[in-house]
């Protein structure tokens, strides 16, 4: 079951990869709104927070098809699911992947990037949607190790509705 450590140990890093520079994104993201520093260097830092945050964003949704692997292989669930869905679901991802790296880290102006960015919301809006009917349909079965995967699931999904939503606030 070496396959299933091996996912285990990609999950934990793609979460590592996620929490580190999104918290170091945030404070990059607050450096930008102090007044005493001239726009060229505000410029030069909203630069550095775009490539920070790719680490971010793509973790995070590299942490979907880790996810339906593990819980795939591990025996929690999805195994009523035919593996061509479960393949295209990550293929989904594999290119979300691509293309949020392209648009938001390759391109330099961002003409054209709202169509990008409202993709990005739905998608994500999409797996918010997944996993809280995941989280539906499996309540109430498995014990305490269960349970865990169930709350990680469920923040998962808070997660990605939070961002849904703070993407959809002004300012």
């Amino acid at each position: 079951m070496w396959q299933y450590e091996a996912l285990l140990a990609i999950h934990v890093l793609l979460l590592v990869l996620w929490l580190g520079p999104d918290f170091v994104s945030w404070y990059v993201a607050w450096l930008v709104r102090v007044p005493k520093f001239e726009w060229p260097v505000r410029l030069q830092i909203i630069d550095v927070l775009r490539v920070i945050d790719q680490y971010s964003r793509n973790s995070t949704i590299l942490l979907i098809p880790t996810g339906i692997g593990l819980l795939r292989l591990g025996g929690w669930g999805l195994q009523d699911v035919p593996e061509a869905l479960l393949w295209l679901a990550s293929c989904v991802c594999f290119i979300w992947v691509i293309a949020n790296f392209w648009f938001t880290a390759l391109q330099k102006s961002f003409h054209g990037l709202k169509g990008f960015y409202i993709a990005d919301q739905a998608l994500r809006f999409s797996v918010a949607i997944a996993a809280l009917v995941l989280l539906a349909t499996s309540f109430g079965s498995g014990g305490i190790e269960f349970a865990w995967l169930m709350i990680k699931v469920g923040l998962f999904a808070g997660i990605m509705l939070a961002a849904v939503v703070a993407f959809a606030l002004p300012n």
